[in-house]
C-alpha cells in the first residue's frame, strides 16, 4: 500500500483534470432533471472525458450500459419532485460527504470523487481507463446521515479567503521549480478549465466557486510537489498543514458549489 503524504492534497490531479468529471456530471443531470438543458447535453458535456458508461449493481462488464440508459434505469426523471445528484471530493483521511457503506468510501477516496443520489440511495464512483469511464452503481444505506461540511450557501465566501491564503502560501515557499516553471502549470490549468463546459443554467455563484476552488487545488498541488513527503522542521510541517488546510476547503466548496442548495 502506498503511504501518503502528511499533507495528503487528494488523491485527485486538479492539473490533469482541473474540473472534477464528478462535478461537470453533477451539474449537468442536475440542470436536465429541472427541465433546463437537454439529455443529450449531458453527453456532450463529458465527451472532454472520453466516452462514459453505467455498471449497474450485481452486473459484469458485458452487460453495462451507455450514460443516458444507465440514468434512467437508476430512476432519473424530470420533474417537480426529481431527485437530485450531489457531488462528493474526499480525499485521505476526510470521507465527508460519503454515506457508506465502506467498498464505496475505500473506492470514492482512492479516485478523490463520487456522486451521491440520497434520495434513490444509491452513488456512482468513475473507475478511469484510459479515455474510457465506467460509472459504478453501489447502493447506499437508507438511514445514512453523511457530513456535509461546507453547504453551497457558505461555499463562495469560504472560497474567496482560501485563494488569497493559497496565494499567499505559494508566493512564500522556496520552489523546487522555477517560478516561469509554475507559472505555466497554472496557466495551463486554467486552459484546460476553459475547455470543460457547465450548464447555463448553473448560477453565477457557484460557477465562480467552482472555478475559483479548482485553481486553489492547483496551487496547493504545485506548492505539495515543492516539499518533501515528511517535512522536519517547522516551517516545513507549518506549510504542509496549512496546505492541508486550504485543499480541504477548496474540495468542499467545489463539490458545494456543484450540488444544490
Amino acid at each position: 500500500m502506498t503511504e501518503q503524504p502528511l499533507f495528503a492534497v487528494s488523491t485527485l490531479s486538479t492539473l490533469t483534470e482541473p474540473i472534477p468529471r464528478t462535478v461537470v456530471l453533477t451539474t449537468w443531470v442536475n440542470s436536465w432533471l429541472a427541465g433546463h438543458c437537454a439529455a443529450d447535453d449531458i453527453t456532450t458535456a463529458l465527451e472532454v472525458f472520453g466516452p462514459q458508461r453505467v455498471e449497474l449493481p450485481n452486473t459484469n462488464a458485458s452487460q453495462r450500459c451507455g450514460l443516458l440508459v444507465g440514468l434512467s434505469t437508476l430512476g432519473l426523471t424530470v420533474g417537480e419532485h426529481a431527485a437530485q445528484l450531489r457531488a462528493v471530493l474526499p480525499a485521505p483521511g476526510d470521507p465527508s460527504g460519503l454515506p457508506g457503506p465502506a467498498a464505496l468510501n475505500q473506492e470514492a477516496v482512492a479516485v478523490g470523487q463520487a456522486i451521491v443520489i440520497d434520495d434513490l440511495h444509491v452513488a456512482l464512483v468513475p473507475r478511469i481507463d484510459g479515455s474510457e469511464t465506467t460509472w459504478v452503481v453501489f447502493g447506499t444505506p437508507p438511514d445514512a446521515l453523511p457530513s456535509v461540511k461546507i453547504r453551497a450557501e457558505e461555499s463562495s465566501r469560504a472560497v474567496r479567503a482560501a485563494l488569497i491564503t493559497a496565494t499567499q502560501e505559494l508566493s512564500a515557499m522556496d520552489l523546487a521549480a522555477g517560478r516561469d516553471e509554475v507559472a505555466d502549470s497554472l496557466a495551463e490549468l486554467n486552459k484546460r478549465m476553459q475547455r470543460v463546459s457547465l450548464p447555463a443554467s448553473l448560477a453565477g455563484p457557484e460557477r465562480h466557486t467552482i472555478h475559483t476552488a479548482a485553481q486553489i487545488l492547483g496551487i496547493c498541488e504545485v506548492a505539495q510537489a515543492a516539499l518533501p513527503p515528511a517535512p522536519t522542521t517547522t516551517l516545513g510541517q507549518q506549510r504542509a498543514l496549512a496546505l492541508t488546510e486550504l485543499a480541504t476547503t477548496a474540495r468542499h466548496c467545489l463539490a458545494a458549489a456543484a450540488s444544490p442548495r
